[in-house]
């Protein structure tokens, strides 16, 4: 009988690097199941890499393009997370290391369908890994799971239940293992950065950075319209979770972790943003809805409408809405340093004191986005699972998102056609060889699994 030993978080509850390390020992020590081989599942093609959780979710990159077409195999597959493979492709002494580069998929599908099929198809061994990363007992029933949804969300049950059977349909999994993962309640814990501001004038803007590990990174973009009444534009998470988003009524939102450690008995916060963004319509109605849904971690949350309203929320397991005027998140709750050891690593006051100087100065978004790809703001540390994977500006007037990089911008809007875009993100190196073999064994890609530890 084999004997496992389950990893043991940091006793250091700041220790950034080592709730990383404590993931991937998670990830090696509970591999991801690999999903049945099906006949009619549509695939991703392979292209690019994944993403992270406060154990380390086996990592999800949406490796592959979004395509409608049948396939006669499974040519997807997720690997585990573990220290071999984070080091498996390291650069010989001497030797360049490789540029980071991403692939972004973008899709549009009003009601999930064939797209979304293919996004699970590709990513969900590494969402499975991620969801058992922990015993057993500690994971909630498919009762517990539906029944909160119908208590605190309702509005989104009628597409969970609809994802339900299209997850069991494409990857294998049974209704009961799709419907507890795709609730996202009591998910395994996970940590994140980055960085946010609401701009009101001339006109309403809200510009964040996403700094994560790019190996745990989707790369999707999705237009969709699942409430049939708003159309939403988001950077996908959780497969139908969103990071940061916006409605065609012109309110848009971002999260940041809101830098302290633990977890409690709510929802992750990705699929908050899209209950948010489905149910609400302006500042107003977001503030008033995100105060009666319990959260799993601690989080701001930044939101801006067309008329020029913001608020920044901190949310947290157990503890009431803090509504804030403030316009400015970092890693910390709103303007206070809760964990001065683990905010400093990550510079957290230091991106909070340079993005609240130009809120003061009343900076346009012309001077602001300049900023996210500079000093402090821009993460650069893609060792340790936090560097800046893109900087995304939401326009509510205009209805666009510009998503940035040095060099680059790329713009989406609710009815533009599929795309695929890929860039090399300049002065950064890309962690354990992100241009090392894909998983099918062709060069080019990065690895597909999840781990845990999030901006």
């Amino acid at each position: 009988m084999r004997t496992l030993t389950i990893p043991q978080p940091p006793r250091d509850v700041t220790d950034w690097r080592g709730w990383i390390d404590y993931g991937l020992a998670y990830a090696a020590a509970y591999p991801a199941r690999p999903a049945p081989a099906r006949q009619d599942a549509p695939v991703h093609q392979p292209a690019a890499s994944p993403r992270p959780t406060t154990i380390h979710r086996p990592e999800t990159r949406a490796t592959t393009r979004p395509t409608t077409r049948p396939t006669t195999r499974a040519t997807t597959r997720a690997t585990t997370a573990s220290a071999t493979a984070r080091t498996q492709h390291a650069t010989p002494i001497g030797e360049a290391a490789p540029a980071l580069v991403l692939t972004m998929h973008a899709y549009r599908e009003a009601t999930p369908g064939a797209r979304w099929q293919a996004l699970a198809g590709a990513t969900w061994p590494a969402y499975d890994g991620w969801f058992r990363a922990r015993p057993a007992g500690a994971m909630p029933t498919l009762r517990e799971s539906r029944e909160a949804l119908r208590r605190h969300l309702p509005a989104l049950v009628p597409t969970w239940e609809h994802l339900v059977d299209l997850a069991a349909q494409t990857t294998g999994a049974t209704p009961e293992d799709a419907g507890r993962l795709l609730s996202l309640w009591r998910p395994t814990p996970f940590l994140s950065g980055c960085s946010q501001i609401a701009l009101t004038d001339p006109e309403p803007v809200l510009v964040r950075s996403y700094d994560y590990d790019p190996r745990l990174f989707e790369g999707v973009v999705a237009s969709t319209n699942y409430s049939g009444s708003r159309r939403v534009i988001g950077t996908s998470d959780c497969l139908w979770g969103l990071v940061d988003g916006m409605n065609e009524d012109g309110l848009a939102i971002s999260l940041t972790y809101g830098g302290r450690p633990g977890s409690g008995v709510g929802f992750g916060i990705p699929l908050v943003l899209r209950a948010l963004l489905e149910e609400c319509g302006d500042v107003a109605e977001a503030v008033r809805r995100i105060r009666t849904i319990p959260v799993a971690q601690a989080y701001n949350v930044t939101v801006v409408d067309r008329d020029g309203a913001a608020a920044t929320v901190f949310v947290a397991p157990g503890e009431d809405a803090h509504v804030s005027t403030q316009t400015v998140a970092t890693n910390q709750r709103l303007d206070v340093v809760e964990y001065p050891a683990a905010a400093a690593s990550i510079r957290s006051p230091e991106r909070h004191a340079a993005l609240s100087r130009l809120a003061a100065d009343r900076a346009p978004a012309k001077v602001v986005v300049p900023a996210f790809l500079s000093d402090p703001v821009r993460a650069t540390r893609y060792d340790i699972g936090f560097g800046s994977l893109y900087a995304a500006a939401y326009h509510p007037r205009a209805g666009t998102l510009d998503y940035h990089w040095p060099g680059r911008t790329w713009t989406r809007r609710f009815d533009d056609p599929d795309e695929t875009i890929t860039v090399e993100v300049p002065g950064a190196q890309s962690p354990g060889g992100c241009r090392g073999p894909r998983p099918d064994g062709r060069a080019g890609g990065r690895r597909t699994h999840r781990g845990h530890a999030r901006s």
